[in-house]
């Protein structure tokens, strides 16, 4: 739409320069006008201060005192790093995180091939729960088995 709008002002440029008797453009009144109403058109579209703002793009009172926003902005940027500094070496390591389970074996290596693994596992304890599951005893059954060897002890 810009490019439409540049093209439509050469062709007025243009046309207004074969117009005039020096092929200048003059100062009067129609090209005033013309520009005026582009730059309100261009200025309806700008987004408003506050938009600005929430879009991350100025940091928070920037509008008011810019060198204090500024500043501020680099402070709190200082202020990440020398957590991240401190952080950083409390950081469990790769072998740590997978012997304590959070990631599965090898998955720095190959993280496909051991998701794949993990997948195998588990499919593997689904079947073997679905075919233990169907023979367990039931609860009163369990209750009634440990009473029974519990008199056999008595006796």
């Amino acid at each position: 739409m810009a490019a439409e709008e540049d093209h439509t002002e050469s062709n007025f440029i243009h046309s207004y320069q074969e117009a005039s008797p020096d092929g200048g453009i003059d100062d009067t009144e129609p090209a005033q006008d013309d520009v005026t109403q582009r730059l309100q058109r261009k200025m309806a579209r700008r987004p408003s201060q506050t938009d600005i703002y929430k879009q991350g793009i100025v940091p928070e009172n920037y509008f008011e005192d810019p060198i204090a926003a500024s500043r501020a902005s680099k402070l709190n940027k200082e202020m990440a790093q020398f957590a991240l500094a401190d952080a950083l070496p409390a950081r469990p390591s790769q072998v740590d995180l997978e012997r304590k389970g959070v990631v599965p074996m090898d998955y720095f290596k190959d993280p496909q091939k051991s998701q794949e693994r993990q997948k195998m596992q588990k499919e593997q304890a689904q079947s073997e729960l679905s075919e233990f599951l169907p023979q367990r005893k039931d609860k009163q059954a369990l209750v009634e088995q440990k009473h029974h060897t519990a008199r056999i002890r008595v006796v």
